[in-house]
């Protein structure tokens, strides 16, 4: 019961129920033939419960979203130069990701997205997380497309876009609250996007969906890296079952098409950081490399790491279903016509070699890594519901075999999302979170607070310098204190710098307390 109750002081509860409401208006209009209107209606419903979830946290959350929030922000005022730190007072450390000058950690697509998002919206939790809520609210859609182009069944398709709206999974990681957070969910959009792309391109063959698959493909490169390719190994898939003839060799020059527009969209920024910051980008190539071959930053795993995981991404009762869809899927593939044959095709091969690239040949486990297939993984599950559905249809029990997979669906969602984990993670009274709260409205006044010329704030706590300097531009802010020299130094050039009066030390030291132009910044350490 108190579970419940506190699901109901969330913040933002009226998005949650509006998305319910929006879901049986979208139910009502396709049980009406009414498709189209169903669709954007669950667009819509898909996009409420994104935004329920990211306005749940005012504050950034430790670790990948804070430091992207950062880098984003410092991109509204040059796309080209990614910045965490500036050089400051105690320079910086190219090698590591979380104190460098020069950010190159991720590939830059998705923060310029959130850098626009800022300059349209303002700076604020909101504006970083809403371009990964719309993305979120697309890939739907975009689900819905490709599975009713594989299985030729528009409640196949409806129920997938129905199961994925709910991914648990994927919420968090707009939410911010489970890393890496945006990256991944721009990953896994334009990834999915290309696979749209393909499955259209199944149907006519089009230069023009050739043209989208490398637009997107080249986007998930520039997002995160060379895994977006993956839409081009079942191309190659079907075009070596494919006979041999005219229609062959037109469809070489649309993937060498595809190939092209995709390298000219990611390599021109990878010959660009070699030439503009050569040792920062050869050390986070070197970097990438080593998750193949090594446990990074300790993030290990066995080779069932992601099966582990299958409750998370598809929900406790949805993940039993998945392996009866993929085996239902495969000789029903090979009985329809080639377009089909190679939509289906396409969504088996992905799912298997992301699952065993990042099970047996990347020896670091991240569990965001595979949910990149988990669309592809909720059509499977879509695709079992189906055949349950027929199984009663075929005994006689249509009606009441629509009402009991119905009530599956409902039981599936619930599953995905997980509602539990959500409010265990984003607890109105969870005393952490409100003092976080607390003191990102510190943060956010802070300007006011500070002389003006403020450029220098110290005794931050460990990663706190981030939030400071994501929410107040200009100030440089410093864990703990800097060296006696430096702060002479700024005191007989006459700044004015900035301290929080209570941090990792007991008591600031007298040398700073006798700062001529020093401004203390008093806060609530409860979080600490």
């Amino acid at each position: 019961m108190e579970v419940i109750l506190s699901f109901f002081r969330m913040a933002h509860i009226g998005l949650f129920f509006t998305a319910i409401g929006l879901l049986a208006i979208s139910t009502i209009f396709f049980s009406c033939r009414r498709e189209g209107v169903a669709l954007f209606t669950l667009f819509l419903c898909a996009l409420a419960l994104r935004l329920f979830m990211v306005y749940q946290d005012a504050f950034l959350h430790e670790w990948d979203e804070q430091f992207h929030a950062l880098v984003a922000r410092n991109m509204m005022d040059n796309p080209l130069k990614p910045v965490l730190k500036s050089i400051g007072l105690t320079g910086y450390d190219p090698f590591c990701w979380s104190n460098s000058h020069v950010w190159l950690h991720k590939q830059p697509l998705f923060l310029w997205q959130m850098a626009l998002s800022m300059k349209v919206f303002g700076v604020s939790e909101f504006a970083i997380r809403y371009p990964a809520a719309l993305m979120g609210a697309l890939m739907v859609v975009m689900l819905f497309s490709i599975t009713k182009t594989v299985t030729e069944s528009r409640r196949t398709a409806f129920a997938a876009a129905v199961i994925f709206c709910f991914s648990g999974f994927q919420l968090e990681l707009i939410s911010g609250q489970r890393g890496m957070d945006h990256n991944d969910v721009a990953f896994g959009f334009y990834v999915l996007a290309s696979l749209w792309a393909y499955v259209c391109y199944c149907r006519d063959k089009r230069v023009l969906y050739a043209m989208l698959i490398g637009l997107f493909a080249g986007c998930a490169v520039l997002n995160k890296w060379l895994t977006g390719l993956v839409v081009f190994a079942p191309w190659v898939i079907n075009m070596l079952l494919a006979a041999r003839g005219g229609r062959r060799k037109r469809e070489i020059l649309h993937v060498v098409l595809a190939l092209a527009i995709c390298t000219l969209v990611f390599v021109p920024w990878q010959v660009y950081i070699f030439q503009a910051f050569p040792v920062e980008a050869r050390f986070e190539y070197d970097y990438n490399v080593k998750h193949l071959s090594e446990v990074v930053e300790g993030h290990e795993g066995s080779n069932f790491y992601y099966i582990d995981h299958f409750a998370e991404y598809f929900g406790e009762i949805g993940w039993f279903l998945l392996p009866a869809g993929f085996v239902l899927l495969l000789p029903s593939v090979r009985k329809r016509s080639s377009v089909h044959r190679e939509a289906g095709v396409a969504l088996v091969a992905v799912f298997v070699i992301i699952f065993f690239f990042f099970s047996y040949m990347v020896r670091s486990k991240l569990s965001a890594y595979f949910f990149v297939a988990a669309p592809v993984g909720v059509a499977f599950i879509a695709v079992a519901v189906r055949e349950l559905y027929g199984q009663f249809s075929r005994g006689g029990y249509k009606q009441s075999g629509a009402v009991v997979l119905g009530m599956l669906v409902v039981v599936i969602c619930v599953s995905a999302l997980n509602p539990e984990l959500i409010i265990k993670e984003h607890n109105p009274k969870d005393k952490g979170r409100v003092a976080r709260a607390a003191q990102t409205r510190l943060y956010k006044r802070m300007r006011s607070m500070l002389p003006g010329g403020t450029k220098v704030m110290l005794n931050a706590h460990n990663m706190e310098d981030i939030q400071v300097m994501f929410y107040n531009k200009g100030v440089d802010a410093y864990v703990g204190l800097v060296a006696n020299d430096k702060i002479d130094s700024l005191q007989n050039a006459g700044a004015t710098i900035a301290a929080f009066a209570a941090g990792p030390l007991p008591e600031l030291p007298v040398s700073l307390m006798r700062y001529r132009n020093l401004c203390l910044v008093a806060r609530d350490d409860s979080r600490y």
